[in-house]
């Protein structure tokens, strides 16, 4: 991800352009591609390129359109057309090749504050209001993109980068007993808005924090709609068409033009999403370079990843690379650059991951993993226990007879 910094002074004074250099340079790592600061008045933002060989123009950063409202972002914008036919429907006039940061800065233009509520996709943002001298930060729905903040004396500094935040003199190294504890017990804190330093705050997924007239607010600017009436189908295969063309858009939108790297492993969600890719390829709709990457087992323990994933590879003429990660040790190159972590983690083969990932990056900027499907979809109660629950014993029987047959277990 691209690296972004936003410092404001919540007093009106100047701006501490030093500061925000030594910031910008801090996520260095993150943009191979270039870094760039920006300052006026009371205000700076700074930002680290990454190109990800989107067929949107990725455009330097930080950015304005009219030379009064300004953006660093970490961004990809999806439903991208129809965005645009909104924007241009209330009078602005969008590219239809425009960056995710002109179509974040367009929005914000129409729609302010609550602009966040009509933008679709993975971001992280700062906005710079010179006219209102309002600092305007939001984080996507799912919280994809990271963004911390942190206020210091009649400072605020925000930035993706939580080493970043930690730089400026004024925020404290002082740890966040709560944070800790929860880590302790559950392995990530169970507030939303914690990290492990005690001056540092996360801006919770799908909230906006603004920072105006002296004043910093963080308030919610979306959620996921609870108690929706589900959607009611005659015909099984109905259903399933339905999550096909859903779940086909979303990997259209984010397939880039170039190349780009699939964790497979041969289950579902990975090889469903690498199934969507190359259709999309196989009809025009992309030209993306796919190639496959799997870590397996050959002696450690019994592992049929490496047989389920050339199969699913084979079928979707996707090459694949396969890594034998029998040899890592725990807590491996624990001390290395690469497996440093701002925050403290129980990952302790952290070292297959990030070979795994140097992997995938020598082949291209965007990665696929399909990570995170299981649990989206996962019950606290087995589909059988609710069928009985809700009355339909019978069913439960023969659906249970019927896994029994084709798996030969319960």
């Amino acid at each position: 991800m691209s690296g972004i910094a936003a410092t404001v002074r919540l007093d009106g004074g100047p701006g501490d352009a030093a500061l925000l250099e030594r910031m910008t340079a801090c996520m260095a790592f993150r943009g191979p591609d270039g870094t760039r600061t920006w300052s006026e008045g009371p205000a700076g933002l700074g930002h680290a390129l990454l190109r990800t060989g989107d067929v949107a123009r990725e455009a330097d950063q930080p950015l304005t359109l009219d030379g009064a409202t300004w953006i660093a972002a970490d961004a990809r914008i999806d439903g991208r057309g129809e965005l645009i036919r909104e924007l241009r429907g209330a009078g602005r006039g969008v590219d239809g090749d425009a960056s995710a940061a002109e179509l974040i800065l367009h929005a914000y233009a129409v729609w302010g504050v609550a602009s966040p509520e009509r933008l679709l996709g993975d971001f992280a943002f700062a906005v710079w209001d010179a006219p209102r001298r309002r600092l305007f930060c939001a984080r996507d729905l799912f919280g994809v993109k990271p963004l911390f903040h942190a206020r210091a004396g009649a400072e605020l500094v925000v930035s993706n980068t939580l080493g970043c935040v930690r730089l400026h003199p004024g925020v404290s190294d002082a740890l966040d007993d709560a944070a800790v504890a929860d880590f302790l017990v559950h392995g990530h804190p169970e507030e939303l808005d914690l990290t492990v330093f005690r001056d540092v705050r996360a801006l919770p997924p799908g909230h906006a924090l603004v920072a105006e007239d002296g004043e910093v607010r963080v308030r919610r600017w979306g959620a996921l709609p609870t108690g929706a009436e589900p959607l009611r189908y005659r015909r099984v295969t109905e259903y399933v068409e339905h999550f096909l063309e859903v779940l086909g858009e979303a990997v259209r939108d984010r397939l880039p033009e170039g190349a780009a790297s699939l964790f497979l492993s041969g289950g579902r969600d990975s090889t469903a999403i690498g199934a969507l890719a190359r259709e999309a390829v196989d009809r025009g709709e992309r030209r993306t370079e796919l190639r496959a990457f799997t870590a397996v087992y050959d002696r450690l323990l019994p592992d049929e990843e490496r047989r389920y994933t050339r199969m699913a590879a084979g079928a979707l003429r996707i090459p694949v690379d396969f890594t034998a990660v029998d040899g890592y040790e725990a807590f491996e190159r624990w001390e290395t650059p690469a497996l440093r972590r701002p925050q403290p983690t129980d990952a302790v083969l952290g070292a297959i991951e990030a070979d795994q990932l140097a992997q995938a990056a020598a082949h291209a900027r965007v990665l696929f993993t399909g990570q995170g499907g299981d649990a989206a979809l996962r019950e606290t109660r087995s589909r059988l226990t609710k069928l009985v629950a809700a009355g339909h014993p019978l069913r439960a029987l023969r659906e249970a007879a019927e896994y029994a047959w084709w798996h030969g277990r319960l």
